[in-house]
């Protein structure tokens, strides 16, 4: 269905076009002057809370807000802007990242109502696991009603258990350095809704994606009875490296056994950062993914054996001492 077309449906005088050429000169001029004699009518109040908010996150090293900030300026602060806001609404876009794209535009106290509105849906279904379907299947006219919220997350629930039909990723067998990790891809919502309970983050919410083949969910365990050792992470296709290892024909490389990936995000529980040697043995699964035949590597994963190519790559992953 073509709703609209560019091309002309019928010739205009040149004298007009070119007026009408002229007038769109202008705007695209006067525009930015416009948005800017606006912003100096603002009051002095709202000038010095946005100078307050970016003193209070002047520190960080990436803040959402800020960012939100900088985009809005000072219709960012108008209405609600004291600082214990601003830390929450800061908090739960750390938490939740994609979360910050889909309020992008939003004041900030628009935004700690649309935060408020989804915790307390959420709240009524499987807590931070529902926030990770609204993060990956959510638009930002979904987060104004809590009824929209509410549809989503019924239509989630409905989806059933069985296991995700996308081919796994073969991952390699982990070299002496590690012994101690396990790493484990999840591909049932059960799976993945459990580690979101036992990691108390949002990955629960991530089937659809990983449904989709766009990304995947490994669980990295250390010690069982140290929970500090445990941590989540989200892969997908290193589309840099892509694009300099095509397939036959042209193709690209699906997202499986033999894609070349790239780390999204590495949590700890709560959502906090991962141990170093978490950080490592991440590191050396994503090196090693696609880098050895599937013949091989499935006999290595049998055996536990490892190839000279993987005792070097072993050799390149930074192991901290502990």
């Amino acid at each position: 269905v073509c709703l609209w077309q560019m091309s002309a449906r019928a010739g205009l005088d040149h004298r007009l076009q070119s007026r009408l050429d002229r007038m769109g000169q202008a705007v695209v001029m006067l525009a930015p002057q416009a948005v800017y004699c606006e912003r100096r009518k603002k009051s002095a109040a709202v000038n010095l809370k946005l100078d307050a908010l970016k003193a209070q996150f002047s520190q960080q090293r990436w803040s959402d807000v800020l960012t939100h900030a900088s985009m809005l300026g000072p219709a960012y602060v108008e209405g609600q802007a004291l600082p214990s806001v601003a830390q929450k609404v800061e908090a739960f876009f750390t938490a939740h990242p994609r979360m910050s794209g889909l309020m992008a535009g939003l004041t900030m106290a628009h935004q700690h109502a649309c935060i408020e509105r989804v915790r307390a849906v959420c709240a009524e279904f499987d807590g931070v696991a529902s926030i990770g379907v609204l993060e990956n299947n959510a638009c930002a006219v979904d987060l104004e009603s809590s009824d929209h919220i509410r549809a989503l997350l019924d239509a989630d629930r409905r989806i059933d258990t069985k296991v995700i039909a996308v081919e796994p990723l073969l991952l390699p067998a982990m070299p002496e350095c590690f012994a101690d990790y396990m790493v484990e891809e999840l591909l049932t919502p059960a799976a993945l809704k459990q580690e979101g309970l036992d990691m108390s983050h949002c990955v629960g919410g991530y089937h659809a994606q990983v449904r989709s083949n766009v990304v995947r969910i490994l669980r990295i365990r250390g010690n069982s009875a140290d929970k500090r050792t445990w941590s989540t992470a989200e892969v997908t296709q290193d589309d840099a490296r892509l694009a300099r290892h095509k397939a036959p024909h042209g193709t690209s490389v699906p997202l499986g056994p033999r894609a070349h990936l790239k780390v999204v995000q590495h949590c700890g529980r709560f959502n906090k950062g991962p141990l170093a040697m978490n950080e490592a043995v991440l590191r050396f699964v994503v090196l090693l993914h696609g880098r050895v035949d599937l013949a091989t590597r499935a006999e290595l994963a049998r055996s536990g054996t490892r190839t000279a190519k993987e005792r070097s790559l072993t050799g390149k992953v930074a192991v901290p001492i502990s």
